[in-house]
């Protein structure tokens, strides 16, 4: 019983997967392998497939694009179909933010259903104030990532206008 266990969490973590959605004009999204760093000024989007309840910390880290070596990137980050999350979701998302705070950028969650929303809320990691603006699940599937993409779009397009048009290096 407990090498079942252990096989079906090692499963999770590798069918783990990350795409990455790019919008096309007719408001529908292409997907292709996700890049494994992010560009400089422009919004991006990951797809996650598979279990990110059972799934460890490291393992979601490293799927997911680096910020490092980019200039204010934005990552909208579509978590839609979680039922649940777990504390170590929490402290990737949280990293995550953090890193791309600190290369001038901005985390967006889309897709988020009721259950691992009430989560995050009762850990403190979303509030109405939160740096990290959330699009909760809508009926229509992509419609939360729609607006997340939008919103990122514009919030970029604010810092740009901020700076008068540069990049903060």
């Amino acid at each position: 019983m407990v090498l079942s266990l252990l096989l079906q969490l090692d499963r999770e973590a590798l069918d783990l997967k990350v795409t990455e959605l790019t919008p096309l004009a007719n408001g529908r999204f292409v997907e292709r392998p996700a890049s494994p760093s992010l560009r400089d000024e422009s919004v991006t989007l990951p797809d996650v497939y598979g279990s990110l309840y059972y799934t460890g910390a490291g393992t979601i880290a490293a799927r997911l694009p680096d910020p490092a070596r980019a200039e204010r990137p934005v990552v909208v980050l579509r978590v839609g179909g979680r039922t649940r999350l777990r504390a170590t979701s929490f402290v990737v998302l949280d990293g995550s933010a953090h890193r791309l705070e600190n290369a001038g950028g901005r985390l967006f969650l889309s897709g988020l259903g009721p259950t691992p929303l009430e989560q995050m809320e009762r850990s403190g990691r979303v509030d109405s104030g939160s740096a990290v603006p959330v699009f909760p699940a809508a009926e229509v599937i992509g419609e939360s990532s729609d607006l997340a993409y939008a919103e990122a779009e514009r919030w970029l397009a604010l810092q740009r206008a901020a700076e008068g048009g540069g990049s903060r290096r």
